[in-house]
């Protein structure tokens, strides 16, 4: 088996592994397509790269700070020792607020994202993206609210260093553009646009490299900007065991994704401390209110003091009565006190009837000495806001808000109830001061009724100066509580970029080009050749169940005989392999002469060719060889030799009175070779092939000659050569790569399988495997003209580049 390998010669049967050598091979034959696009795609990728601006990574990061005084933190952090839950509501909680809608709307209005200036680049260089360096700016009367939800463009060239030509681009739903071309102007103009009048301005960064460029001012609207800050920020935790965020941002201008991160911060602060202020702010009001009654109670009492005095002429109080009036005074110093706690329970009862819903927080730290009313009270305001909070992106009909509505209520009827129980209770205490005050005041009755109505003026006096004080006192208290509120979050980092870019990853880009350039005509040369139905090589022929005697490369030449005397071409090569294949064919069944026919499945697969070249090849090795001719259809073997067609076969079996020596015709450059041409094209091949003269011709033939090479007629077209196939020792059935389709082989599959041809072998011709392999093994160069010895090492590999791409 080794050796019919060796000999070219391929087995019936072989093992289907894949031979990598041959696959490699395969795609190397495409070098020049495979580099070309390889090139093409890398020099476009690299302008690709050259076109798009860096994109550059700001971070920031702060730590959110722990809200302990909630009445549940107690239960929450037992659950969360015992691994049930994690405490990290908050922190989460934080996240999304600061990926909000509505803090983003407030960092765009800030800033003024609303719109984006650059100026316009070219093949090689990117577009130059402005922020806080722009060489040229814009202002517009309706730039605080008209622009911002519009979606136009302004184009300006700079003409020189004082006049530009504006065009104004109005961008509609419909993805229409209307162009508006305003001409030229000066810096100095004010514009009439769609939107407005707009005047346009050079900055401190103009210099003179800004002259004869574009600058494009694009109004995209606060909605845009908001929706790509939000698709370019990141909000994160560092790790599970941690409260800090990590916030990122990816944009191309360093400075202004530094400044989003910190507007941010900065806006998501003030929005805690408002939320915050929220009851301190419901208190003072609650406060204002108060005063504002008691100063006008206060100013009533004293004037009704004055009219006393001036009416009774009163200057000092009878210092019999002081000791009796110091007792009295100890028990008006329990009824003030007394009297305030009251009020301030009837003010928070009264307060809580006038505000039956859920969205109003009570007063709270005035100085009622209930600690279970307090309590109460910091707990439902807690909750309210609690509630508010959830109604800001929710309903009321979400479950969460019904639970805290559900608590509020059950805290509002407790609170209600320790109001009414502590209201009572100070009645009574008050009424039980009155008693021991009349007590005093029967003793003080020799004291004259205008001294007592007068100290019962000064005594109402007291008290409601007493109580304005106290209500200024907390007023006081609150302004500075809120003015010490601060944020949820503090800052770890503040905002900074990335020193390289993050994107476009140059490097990973050019590597993927260069990969997609190599794969992609791979892949485009496998989809080919998996479309491809041609015969390339000898594997697609051994599936006919007969060796392969030879594989004979393209001939691109002009000459027909291409196997001479001294000739050490590849091709010349293979016909001497070819020869010495059908020598160990025919060494089974050699006789006196051997007739070879030389069939195809169609016209046009080399037949003739290989018939003229395979007798030449036979003649070198001192054999006498005729080469006949039986396509009488189409006849080439005199076209090939440039021979005239006299008379032939056909002639021959045609007419009894011509000798076979007739039609014999000697070769002028081979004494060992003769040929015997078709003739008189006849018009019954068929049916003259049939005749018994035939028989006599290949008897003769084989007694004059060692080898009869018989050019035959396609099988597929005619039924030519079957009928005479009985007369070969040898049928070599001719394969065209390239040109004929692998269907096509079904038919000589069909007569090996039904014996019609008994001896068959292939002839792989017209093979560009053929260069580089012959059945797995190599074609080396050594003695065949090629002086592989003397060859550079750089010219054999150009050498071996051309010789794959022939």
């Amino acid at each position: 088996m080794a050796n019919d390998q060796h000999n070219g010669i391929s087995p019936e049967h072989h093992d289907e592994t894949i031979n990598f050598r041959e696959v490699v091979e395969k795609y190397i034959r495409y070098w020049r397509f495979i580099l070309i696009s390889v090139i093409v795609i890398v020099v476009l990728t690299f302008f690709y790269l050259q076109s798009k601006a860096p994109v550059y990574e700001s971070t920031a990061m702060v730590i959110v700070k722990d809200d302990e005084s909630g009445s549940l933190s107690g239960e929450m952090n037992a659950f969360s020792d015992l691994g049930l839950i994690t405490n990290n509501a908050n922190l989460y909680n934080e996240i999304e607020v600061f990926k909000s809608r509505q803090l983003i709307t407030e960092v765009v209005r800030k800033l003024d994202l609303f719109y984006s200036i650059k100026q316009e680049g070219n093949l090689l260089n990117a577009d130059k993206l402005y922020y806080d360096n722009t060489p040229v700016t814009f202002s517009s009367n309706a730039l605080d609210s008209g622009l911002y939800d519009k979606n136009l463009e302004f184009q300006l060239v700079i003409i020189d260093d004082n006049r530009f030509a504006l065009e104004e681009k109005i961008y509609k739903q419909n993805n229409k553009e209307i162009v508006n071309d305003k001409g030229e102007h000066e810096f100095s103009d004010t514009i009439n646009t769609s939107e407005g009048k707009i005047h346009f301005s050079k900055t401190q960064f103009w210099d003179e490299s800004c002259i004869g460029e574009k600058f494009i001012i694009r109004i995209h609207g606060i909605n845009a900007a908001v929706k790509i800050i939000k698709q370019n920020l990141v909000v994160e935790t560092i790790n599970k065991d941690a409260s800090v965020i990590q916030l990122k941002i990816n944009g191309p201008i360093k400075s202004k994704n530094n400044d989003i991160l910190n507007t941010l911060i900065k806006q998501h602060e003030a929005q805690a401390i408002r939320y915050k202020n929220e009851i301190t702010r419901n208190t003072s009001e609650f406060i204002d209110e108060r005063m504002k009654l008691i100063e006008k109670e206060l100013f009533n009492i004293e004037e009704t003091g004055e009219s006393f005095k001036i009416k009774n002429k009163l200057v000092n109080v009878e210092m019999d009565a002081e000791v009796m009036m110091e007792k009295e005074s100890n028990a008006e110093a329990s009824f003030m006190k007394t009297y305030i706690q009251l009020q301030l329970a009837r003010h928070i009862k009264n307060y809580m009837d006038k505000h039956p819903g859920y969205e109003n927080l009570l007063p709270a730290n005035l100085g009622l000495e209930k600690v279970a009313v307090n309590d109460m009270t910091m707990e439902y305001n807690k909750l309210v806001l609690e509630r508010n909070s959830k109604l800001i992106n929710s309903s009321e009909q979400n479950p969460l808000v019904s639970k805290l509505e559900k608590q509020l209520n059950s805290i509002k009827i407790s609170l209600s109830a320790s109001l009414t129980n502590v209201i009572e209770g100070l009645e009574l205490e008050l009424q039980t001061i009155r008693e021991k005050e009349e007590k005093y005041s029967s003793k003080l009755s020799r004291i004259p009724a205008f001294e007592r109505e007068y100290r019962e003026i000064m005594r109402q006096q007291q008290i409601k100066e007493t109580l304005y004080l106290y209500l200024l006192q907390k007023r006081e208290e609150n302004e500075i509580a809120m003015a010490s509120t601060v944020g949820n979050v503090k800052i770890v980092d503040h905002a900074y970029s990335s020193l390289k870019p993050i994107a476009p990853k140059k490097k990973v880009i050019m590597l993927g080009a260069f990969l997609v350039g190599l794969f992609l005509p791979i892949a485009v040369i496998y989809v080919k050749d998996m479309l491809d139905t041609k015969v390339h090589t000898i594997d697609d022929i051994e599936s006919l169940s007969i060796p392969v005697a030879g594989n004979i490369p393209l001939h691109k030449g002009k000459e027909a005989v291409v196997v001479k005397q001294h000739g050490q071409t590849i091709i010349a090569e293979a016909f001497r392999m070819l020869r010495s294949n059908i020598d160990f064919l025919l060494n089974g069944n050699r006789k006196e002469g051997n007739v070879i026919f030389v069939t195809s499945t169609i016209a046009g697969e080399g037949k003739t060719f290989i018939s003229l070249n395979i007798a030449n090849s036979f003649t070198l090795t001192n054999h006498k060889v005729l080469l006949l001719g039986l396509d009488m259809r189409a006849p080439m073997i005199a076209q090939y030799l440039h021979m005239e067609e006299n008379k032939g076969v056909s002639d021959y079996l045609n007419d009894d009175r011509i000798n076979i020596d007739d039609v014999i015709v000697q070769s002028q450059d081979n004494e060992n070779l003769h040929y015997i041409t078709v003739g008189t094209i006849p018009p019954n091949p068929s049916e003259l092939l049939m005749r018994p003269r035939l028989s006599e011709l290949f008897d003769r033939l084989r007694k004059q000659y060692d080898y009869i090479i018989v050019d035959n007629a396609p099988i597929a077209l005619v039924v030519d050569t079957l009928s005479i196939v009985n007369y070969a020792d040898l049928v070599m059935y001719v394969v065209r790569a390239n040109y004929l389709d692998k269907r096509a082989l079904d038919l000589p599959k069909n007569l090996v399988k039904t014996k019609k041809i008994k001896h068959m072998t292939g002839v792989l011709n017209a093979s560009s495997s053929a260069f580089s392999t012959y059945h797995g093994y190599g074609y080396y160069r050594y003695g065949y003209g090629y002086g592989q010895q003397k060859d550079s090492k750089l010219k054999r590999i150009k050498q071996w580049f051309n010789f794959r791409n022939k």
